[in-house]
């Protein structure tokens, strides 16, 4: 009799847990777990690149700077270039003036920048003049660049210029023609 009773509860927990399984998979995600995956999709190329490109590369890195790797056998030599470097004082010089600009110049950027997106983005007179304001020296060095690029690649040479009938190189006519103090 116990093993019968045993056997049907056995049967029910495999039931519940087959039913379980089932409610999971066979319905539908509600809008918020479609939009939590969605988020996933999205940032999955970001989390794969830094998994299989940056931290390797990372670790690589950390490795070469504790071994002398100009044996056949690389040699762990601890600190030994660590402390060659910070003995060099145009290292230190260089460290410096790059630690100043990352606590003091990067945080500044991203906060103007910030406030001109916040600003640029609210309603008022003149947005359309304080955007080109803003956008006009991307497209002109934008349009620079692809100019020299195009004239380089047709000439094949960057020191050649076309002959456009003007009399003068092109690349060197474009950065004068389009002078920002000039243009402003």
């Amino acid at each position: 009799m116990n093993n019968n009773i045993e056997a049907k509860s056995k049967l029910t927990e495999e039931n519940a847990v087959v039913k379980f399984f089932k409610s999971i998979f066979n319905r539908k995600a509600t809008l918020t777990e479609r939009k939590a995956m969605a988020g996933y999709a999205f940032v999955l190329p970001f989390i794969l690149g830094v998994l299989l490109i940056y931290i390797p590369i990372l670790i690589d890195s950390i490795w070469l700077g504790f071994h002398d790797v100009m044996r056949e056998v690389p040699e762990f030599v601890g600190l030994k270039y660590y402390k060659e470097a910070f003995a060099t004082p145009a290292f230190t010089v260089a460290l410096l003036a790059g630690l100043q600009q990352l606590v003091f110049e990067v945080p500044a950027i991203i906060v103007f920048s910030l406030f001109i997106a916040v600003v640029l983005n609210n309603k008022m007179l003149g947005r359309a003049a304080f955007r080109a304001v803003f956008f006009i020296p991307v497209i002109i060095s934008t349009g620079i660049m692809e100019s020299i690029n195009a004239q380089d690649t047709i000439s094949g040479s960057a020191d050649q210029g076309i002959n456009d009938g003007s009399g003068g190189s092109g690349a060197s006519e474009i950065i004068s023609m389009l002078d920002v103090q000039q243009l402003f």
